[in-house]
């Protein structure tokens, strides 16, 4: 089974309403999902709390996809979830990453906030990236810009569903 996790609530509620205008097996790219699950915030960052899911609400093992902003607190997250859920297994949703970074211009995207923590390692996050994605992650993010993960509206989403 695999859940996607979506960072934002304002995405999380795009995504629901695709997926149930659809009313069949959901393909965004080349990667099924069967359920989503709204991250909010820093919960799923929590110890264990991907693991307790499992147990308790899906009763199963299952293949967790992560999807959130691309700015240094949207990558610190998914670290943190990765981290602090060892026996969970989680990917990035790095298809959805690559059509957020095809979808603007470096110029047209927004500054980050000053109040992020810029000083982590981002190799985690980067690992699933080709070279080319990765070096325009670390260009956009040299620059002080960010993508939110709302770029990717409904009608985006819709295109991408297959």
């Amino acid at each position: 089974m695999n859940i996607l996790i979506i960072e934002n609530k304002d995405t999380w509620y795009s995504v629901r309403k695709v997926i149930n205008e659809i009313q069949k097996e959901i393909y965004i790219g080349n990667t099924r999902i069967d359920a989503i699950l709204y991250g909010e915030g820093n919960k799923i960052t929590k110890e264990k709390a991907l693991e307790e899911y499992e147990k308790e609400i899906i009763q199963r093992k299952c293949n967790f996809i992560y999807w959130g902003d691309l700015d240094y607190t949207g990558i610190e997250m998914f670290q943190r979830t990765v981290i602090q859920n060892k026996n969970s297994s989680i990917c990035l949703f790095f298809e959805i990453y690559e059509k957020m970074l095809d979808t603007k211009e470096i110029q047209q995207l927004g500054k980050i906030k000053n109040r992020q923590n810029t000083n982590i390692n981002i190799d985690l996050f980067l690992s699933f990236f080709t070279t080319t994605y990765k070096e325009k992650i670390k260009l956009i993010l040299n620059k002080n810009r960010y993508i939110p993960q709302e770029i990717i509206n409904a009608e985006i989403l819709r295109k991408l569903l297959r």
